[in-house]
């Protein structure tokens, strides 16, 4: 369907409609992980929007190409087109738009290590979710703060973000959202030495990971449930969980995801 779109954009030379196609044609590549192919979809459109003028939809790609660039473990870049997104979105007055790329932003400071950063960009991120109504941000931004908590061994902060979230993905309905906050509540249990409540949550959530074709979703619930394993002394099923995080991980080209596994399979032997 994008294909055909895109022809008849160029053949009237909407110039504006084919940007937008490009763009959505990158969005579809990453959802299926053809990355080269999802880089040049979003260059295409990158130049489209530049040509026509059209500053939001530039600032759109600039934080598609973020995304992108940290998938591919590209922080440099991610860092660059998430600071020219965040200055576009700002001129243009879209602060959707500026919420969304200061949590992604603080997305990148946690990879980075650099933990104050990301507590600032989560932060001003949820003041902006919460000043213009947007509840599923605002979950999605709560469960990030909660992700960093433990980071930095605040677990009751966590447990009060992760529980903050959880509500609101369930008023919303999100299950996905539901899903990786079960996941990462599973995570703290393990470290707190709660593991038959995170056995529950891992198996909650690997469910219907499993039910949507979510591969990444299911990578980490394999993790979690490897190293749960691990620290109930249960060394084969643990094995068997990280070479499935392994596998999944692969198949989405997440290196880093693989990596991890590698590190937890050692722990086994």
């Amino acid at each position: 369907a994008y294909d055909a779109a895109l022809a008849l954009f160029q053949a009237v030379g909407d110039r504006l409609g084919e940007a937008n196609t490009r763009q959505l044609q990158g969005d579809l590549s990453m959802r299926e992980a053809r990355l080269v192919d999802a880089r040049a979809a979003y260059d295409a459109a990158l130049a489209l929007f530049q040509a026509v003028g059209d500053r939001l939809g530039e600032a759109n790609t600039r934080y598609s190409q973020g995304d992108l660039a940290m998938r591919e473990d590209r922080s440099a870049d991610a860092r660059a087109a998430f600071d020219t997104a965040l200055a576009l979105y700002q001129a243009t007055g879209d602060r959707l738009g500026e919420a969304n790329t200061r949590r992604a932003q603080g997305h990148l400071a946690v990879r980075e290590a650099r933990l104050a950063n990301a507590r600032a960009a989560y932060d001003a991120a949820l003041a902006l979710q919460q000043a213009i109504g947007d509840r599923l941000g605002e979950a999605n931004t709560r469960r990030a703060q909660g992700q960093l908590a433990v980071r930095e061994a605040r677990l009751p902060d966590a447990r009060a973000a992760y529980d903050a979230a959880l509500a609101l993905f369930q008023v919303l309905g999100e299950r996905l959202g539901e899903a990786n906050t079960r996941r990462a509540q599973a995570d703290l249990a393990v470290r707190e030495d709660r593991l038959t409540d995170a056995r529950a949550a891992y198996d909650a959530a690997l469910a219907f990971h499993q039910a949507v074709g979510d591969r990444l979703g299911e990578a980490y619930c394999r993790q979690g449930r490897g190293r749960l394993f691990l620290k109930e002394g249960r060394q084969e099923e643990a094995l068997t969980e990280f070479e499935a995080s392994r596998e999944a991980h692969a198949a989405i080209q997440d290196t880093l995801g693989v990596a991890g596994d590698l590190g937890y399979m050692g722990l086994t032997a």
